[in-house]
């Protein structure tokens, strides 16, 4: 799943709960972006949307 994020661009779910930065738009904005938490919700938010049942 790639997700176009407000601070980074893309970022695609990485293993181990980590976020995989693609094309980041500067390395400041990437670090303000994991201080805010948002990684986290955006990567509970998939695996949620990922454990749901298909119907």
């Amino acid at each position: 799943m790639t997700t176009t994020g407000t601070f980074i661009g893309e970022y695609r779910a990485g293993t181990g709960g980590d976020a995989v930065i693609v094309n980041p738009a500067s390395e400041e904005e990437v670090a303000a972006y994991r201080e805010s938490g948002l990684a986290d919700v955006g990567e509970a938010a998939a695996a949620a949307r990922a454990a749901q049942p298909d119907w």
